[in-house]
């Protein structure tokens, strides 16, 4: 996807031995499309450190939306790509205050459309008869990609 987004390869990728990457398929594919691979030592979330600290981040995060807005932790998947969401157009100081969404495409995102995760929000209906209501109280999960 990012390969498709930016117009860039893939030259390197550096991974943990999680069993989604150390399948044959996956060697194949990294082989024919000329990615090297960079594997950490086994048992040690050290060399993957910044990807272990954001894992955290996002997961602290996701509590955070959860407990905040009161909804079952059922919905754990959705807060966490909420907060992914917001993350990646949030500034961030190793970034010079800059956002990742404008260091991936260049230009600023637009936030104004966000929302307090699990406020109310409405459903606008379509189709519906003459007196029948135009939208439908729900409650905010999540943002389309």
């Amino acid at each position: 996807m990012a390969e498709k987004q930016t117009s860039l390869a893939i030259s390197c990728l550096r991974t943990d031995r999680g069993g989604e990457y150390l399948s044959n398929a996956f060697n194949t594919y990294c082989d024919q499309q000329g990615i090297r691979r960079h594997l950490t030592n086994a048992s040690t979330p050290q060399q993957n450190g910044k990807a272990e600290r954001k894992n955290r981040h996002l997961c602290e995060t996701m509590r955070t939306l959860l407990f905040g807005s009161n909804l079952p932790t059922s919905l754990w998947e959705e807060a966490i790509r909420a907060s992914n969401y917001i993350m990646n157009r949030m500034p961030h100081r190793t970034l010079y205050l800059t956002t990742p969404m404008e260091c991936f495409s260049g230009h600023k995102p637009d936030v104004s459309h966000l929302r307090i995760f699990g406020c109310r929000a409405y459903i606008h209906v379509k189709t519906r008869k003459k007196l029948q209501p135009k939208s439908l109280p729900s409650t905010l999960i999540g943002y389309d990609d």
